[in-house]
C-alpha cells in the first residue's frame, strides 16, 4: 500500500482504518438468505438480514435488482442503493 499511496497517506488511511475498525463488531449472519442473480453476493444479504440492516450501499447490479419489501427472511426497511443516493439522503 506504501508504494503506491506513500507513507503519509498510508499513515493516514490505517489511522482512519483503526478508528473505523474500533467501532465495528463482528456479526456471523443467522440464516442464509438466497435470492439473489449472483449466488455470491448472498452472503451480503444474509448479513442484512442478521443485523435487521437499514441500508446496503452498493453499486453491484445484482444486489440493486433485489426489491427487500417482496424478499422472504430481509427486512422489509432495508433499502439497497446506490452510494450516490446514499449521498443524496436527506437525514
Amino acid at each position: 500500500m506504501t508504494t503506491k499511496l506513500g507513507n503519509e497517506k498510508a499513515k493516514v488511511l490505517l489511522a482512519l482504518w483503526n478508528r473505523f475498525h474500533s467501532l465495528c463488531e463482528v456479526q456471523e449472519p443467522s440464516q442464509r438468505v438466497v435470492v439473489c442473480r449472483d449466488p455470491k453476493d448472498d452472503a451480503y444479504l444474509s448479513l442484512c438480514a442478521g443485523i435487521m440492516a437499514d441500508f446496503l450501499v452498493t453499486g453491484d447490479k445484482d444486489l440493486l435488482a433485489v426489491d427487500p419489501a417482496v424478499t422472504q427472511g430481509l427486512p422489509s426497511n432495508l433499502k439497497i442503493i446506490t452510494p450516490r443516493q446514499f449521498l443524496e439522503l436527506e437525514c
